[in-house]
């Protein structure tokens, strides 16, 4: 499920909510990440790319809105951060 959700633009945070709401276990969980071989940097940048274009944002309301959207989609602050390059 973790792979499934990952190539569908998910990000750990969110994958670890959805799991956890189907009464999994925490270290199943946390073990099953771990061995999906995801670059989540990569992939934070990938959906906002997608979602938004390959400009990256001119001002700050339009980058606070692309990292709201990555924020909803499971994505921490430091993947957040690599798919901004300043």
């Amino acid at each position: 499920m973790v792979a499934s959700r990952a190539a569908r633009g998910v990000g750990p945070v969110r994958i670890r909510a959805e799991l956890a709401a189907v009464q999994i276990d925490d270290a199943a969980i946390e073990r099953a990440l771990a061995e999906t071989e995801t670059d989540w940097k990569a992939l934070a940048e990938a959906v906002r790319a997608k979602r938004f274009g390959v400009e990256q944002p001119e001002d700050f309301p339009a980058k606070a809105k692309q990292m709201r959207f990555l924020q909803r989609r499971g994505f921490d602050m430091d993947m957040l951060n690599a798919a901004f390059d300043d």
